[in-house]
């Protein structure tokens, strides 16, 4: 699935901004989950404010549109670390390429920030008009990869935009973005589309339609994750985590030895343990606030929790990714996460054995 595919469940919206096409802000934040479509809603967006015939959306025929897909517009700069954008091809990858991080620092690993570098290296454009649309946009992707110091550089851009600039900070967790910088932005979030339209569009999308809701439930309702698992792209981690952290609550498995076992893995980070993380405990949340009964032996270990204690572990797992990019003991990091899940846990376990 590409960014070219808008999904139903971002049309009603879409629609909607560009019916303000005369009356925009001049800086969204795009906020949500990964595995919404934030992406695919930025370049629809960017696509329709750069075409010479929208209506509202791109004509898709125009030259404009023509140069668009093809990843040369000279109006749309994209901003991304270099390792996003080499984990994440597609079109917004393609701009991204236009501003990789300078050399200054050699390394063998794909930097994982926004440098401040990149982000000069696209403001002196903003200063002169667009060179071929009446419009410019400059979307960065995610936006919680920008430094403190490129943050704080786009921040004097955003306190005075041009009358024909539009920035789209897209972002999984915004909580990590300077306040100051989120609030230049009006934000627009992303959330859960309701289960059956996300089955319908699924169901369209694999070979077997029968499957849509069993993935949809494997996704915890998030339909871009769905669609992954459907075509044997991810899902066996989360899996092992649930089962990992259904073994601690049992008290079956030790929180070092767990950590220990999950850091094996060379090809996943930290950051990407902590998300998966997050997506389960937001799971837990949802499940135990819509009153459907569990859905898994995590789910049953959950709903001896109250929605708070499950909300502040939450907060304890957002914290952790906040500080994903810095130089941590990734062991330390889990260990800690996962000891107080199974405090947490084995505790109101044992008070119901013997209550």
């Amino acid at each position: 699935m590409t960014e070219d595919t808008l999904f139903p469940w971002l049309s009603a919206s879409l629609d909607k901004l560009l019916e303000q096409r005369n009356r925009l802000a001049h800086a969204y934040l795009l906020a949500g989950q990964p595995g919404l479509g934030k992406a695919t809603f930025a370049v629809h967006f960017a696509r329709a404010m750069l075409c010479n015939q929208p209506t509202p959306l791109a004509c898709g025929t125009c030259h404009s549109c023509h140069l668009f897909d093809t990843g040369s517009h000279p109006d749309l700069h994209v901003l991304q670390s270099d390792k996003y954008r080499q984990e994440n091809p597609g079109l917004l990858a393609e701009y991204a390429a236009r501003y990789p991080k300078p050399d200054g620092h050699k390394s063998k690993k794909p930097s994982a920030i926004i440098a401040i570098d990149q982000v000069r290296n696209v403001l002196p454009d903003i200063n002169t008009r667009p060179l071929m649309a009446a419009n410019r946009l400059i979307i960065l992707h995610p936006a919680e990869d920008l430094n403190v110091n490129a943050a704080n550089s786009l921040l004097k851009a955003l306190e005075e935009p041009p009358s024909d600039t539009y920035f789209l900070l897209i972002s999984h967790d915004p909580g990590r973005l300077l306040p100051t910088l989120r609030s230049r932005c009006n934000r627009i979030d992303f959330r859960l589309p309701e289960m059956a339209v996300s089955e319908r569009w699924l169901s369209e999308q694999i070979d077997d339609p029968s499957t849509a809701r069993m993935l949809l439930e494997k996704a915890h309702g998030v339909p871009l994750h769905a669609l992954n698992l459907a075509n044997g792209k991810s899902g066996d981690g989360e899996e092992q985590l649930a089962k990992l952290l259904a073994g601690l609550s049992d008290g079956e498995l030790n929180p070092v030895v767990a950590a220990a076992g999950l850091l094996k893995d060379k090809n996943i980070e930290l950051k990407e343990h902590l998300v998966m993380m997050q997506r389960l405990i937001s799971s837990m949340i949802r499940n135990r606030a819509s009153g459907q009964d569990a859905t898994s032996h995590l789910h049953v270990i959950a709903n001896r929790l109250n929605s708070k204690v499950l909300f502040g572990y939450l907060d304890n797992i957002n914290a952790a990714v906040r500080q994903a990019n810095a130089p941590l003991d990734n062991g330390l990091v889990l260990e800690d996460l996962l000891a107080r899940w199974q405090e947490l846990t084995v505790s109101r376990h044992d008070q119901r054995k013997t209550g």
